[in-house]
């Protein structure tokens, strides 16, 4: 029978049950994870059924495959390359590359995973097994709001059902932020939600950035009550493992009063750019007055833009008007349009001549409506 053993994953241990060779490198977040240790002899399983076993939690199971390989084997597709390697005093092999995925947990005694051989269909070039690791999927991380650094809001206690030692106040309408410094161990794509409250009507809008990239122009809606707390499922983000920078930033309305937030794991996902910024516009659902922008998209032409570019939009009737462009970091770069127009179509011209290439955020003002855009400079 073929001979397996479950050990810790660790530098120095040995990779396969055959053999005396020892790993001599890991990524951070498999350094004590559980190892399935195999014989190097079945290399040359071609089956379709090579290792079998039960779940008893959800797990994030690693499989690393011999960088030397032309072709993977069918069962190993879907699975995410994460860019990592594991690496062996195997002198014929410089290392091993890993691909990961999740395995939900059903609660039922059927839950057996089945990994394919080394060479099954239609894997080629492969000349050591491949190796398996497993890790819990991780928990959600909560991070308090006032334990984070604040740059203009403030601490405050003075609406109940919060948790922690407070909750943090957005005093400004702009440039005012709170910063967390999250430690991930296990990467992957992870949900950015916060718990938060407003009380007024109006939605309330906060730029959310990672490691100095926004991405998210998060709308937080009323709650109706100060003292009632809801949560916001955020953007989405691709999370290496290491520590990283979560800042939201008031772009123009201030922000709700925010009481935490909470990471959550989503999947193995390894798209490291930045989600793209989602547009998101606010309405005061209890006005009993009309909208006073039209349905018609607001639009920025052209964008990206390498000099100059035109806001157009259109307005159902006269309203008061305020147009202006901040940096990712909220502060305020240029006023558009500060006064009263009628109804019907408006252009204002943005003269970008003089902007650092990168994104810029443009927030249009009327008397009862919110509309937040992006504007990238190449």
């Amino acid at each position: 029978g073929r001979s397996h053993r479950v050990i810790k994953l660790k530098t120095g241990e040995k990779p396969y049950t055959d053999r005396e060779y020892t790993v001599t490198e890991v990524p951070r977040y498999l350094e004590g994870a559980s190892f399935i240790q195999m014989a190097m002899k079945d290399k040359y399983d071609t089956t379709q059924a090579a290792l079998s076993f039960i779940l008893k939690k959800e797990v994030i199971l690693y499989v690393a495959y011999d960088q030397r390989s032309k072709k993977i084997p069918a069962w190993l597709n879907g699975w995410k390359k994460t860019g990592d390697v594991i690496r062996t005093t195997d002198p014929g092999s410089k290392y091993l590359e890993v691909y990961s995925r999740l395995m939900e947990y059903s609660g039922m005694s059927s839950n057996a995973v089945v990994l394919g051989g080394n060479l099954a269909r239609p894997a080629t070039g492969a000349q050591i097994n491949y190796l398996v690791a497993a890790v819990e999927r991780p928990t959600v991380i909560t991070l308090e709001a006032e334990e984070a650094v604040l740059v203009g809001p403030q601490t405050a206690t003075n609406h109940p059902g919060y948790s922690g030692a407070g909750f943090v106040d957005y005093l400004n309408p702009t440039t005012d932020y709170i910063e967390w410094q999250a430690d991930i161990v296990t990467p992957g794509d992870y949900n950015l939600g916060f718990v938060y409250s407003i009380g007024d009507p109006l939605s309330r809008f906060l730029l959310v950035s990672v490691d100095g990239a926004a991405v998210d122009t998060a709308e937080f809606t009323t709650t109706s009550n100060w003292a009632n707390w809801s949560f916001h499922g955020g953007a989405t983000v691709y999370l290496s493992s290491g520590t990283h920078t979560i800042r939201t930033t008031a772009i123009g309305t201030g922000g709700p009063n925010l009481d935490l937030l909470q990471l959550s794991y989503m999947s193995p996902g390894t798209d490291v750019r930045p989600a793209p910024i989602v547009l998101k516009r606010a309405v005061a659902p209890s006005l009993e007055k009309g909208t006073d922008l039209s349905d018609q998209p607001h639009r920025v032409y052209p964008n990206p833009i390498t000099e100059n570019t035109r806001i157009a939009y259109s307005l159902n009737e006269p309203a008061r008007v305020n147009l202006a462009v901040y940096t990712t970091q909220g502060q305020s770069l240029q006023v558009l349009v500060n006064e009263n127009q009628g109804a019907g179509n408006h252009e204002a011209k943005l003269d970008g001549a003089s902007l650092e290439p990168g994104i810029y955020i443009y927030r249009l003002q009327t008397n009862n409506q919110l509309k937040v855009g992006k504007i990238v400079k190449r």
